[in-house]
């Protein structure tokens, strides 16, 4: 009886089912790997974009700020109404709009807020963008070791197909390895990060 058992385990039918299911295991989690692969490419492109608009953002705050500055000083040091007119009119909407919200403190944190704010929001974007990309940068190196173990898996069953006795102990062996890879890479397809 055990003898028909492992001529079973050994037979033409379960070494075919074991490449069509190791196969397209492989070809699904090469697939997987890909679409991973992709994820990552558009995520990192999407956070450098956000990187570069709140590089740019951030200088022009920059600019503003500094004009803001040296023109609400020359107001301050200004000899006459005219001359202190000239350089009120250059303030930034956002140093007016601060001016008359706090008189006594025109520089506010809220004036800061508003100019740095599109600045600080790309910076944001650009970092859970970057976040999401190492996500599925994980992602696929994990489905590429797996990808690595189930053609080990496809290596053991070419070798038994070579092995024509069906009883032999290493076409036996073969097999159980095979049927091992097949295991241990559905195991550790359980445990793929997940992104998003």
């Amino acid at each position: 009886m055990t003898e028909q058992k492992s001529h079973w385990f050994t037979s033409q039918i379960v070494l075919s089912s074991l490449i069509v299911v190791l196969s397209l295991f492989t070809a699904y989690i090469s697939y997987e790997r890909s679409l991973a692969s992709s994820a990552q490419l558009r995520q990192n492109t999407a956070g450098l974009r956000e990187l570069m608009l709140g590089t740019s953002a951030e200088t022009m705050a920059n600019a503003t700020f500094q004009s803001d500055l040296s023109n609400y000083s020359d107001a301050e040091f200004a000899t006459d109404e005219d001359q202190q007119l000239k350089y009120e009119l250059r303030y930034s909407e956002e140093l007016s709009a601060d001016i008359e919200a706090n008189p006594d403190d025109p520089f506010s944190d809220a004036y800061f807020a508003e100019i740095f704010g599109p600045s600080d929001e790309h910076h944001d974007d650009a970092e859970l963008l970057f976040i999401a990309a190492d996500g599925y940068s994980k992602r696929g190196n994990a489905l590429q070791q797996i990808i690595l173990i189930t053609t080990l898996g496809l290596g053991f069953v070419a070798w038994t197909s070579v092995i024509k006795n069906e009883r032999h102990l290493i076409r036996i062996v073969f097999i159980a390895f095979a049927f091992m890879t097949l295991g241990y890479s559905i195991y550790l397809f359980t445990l793929v990060p997940v992104v998003g």
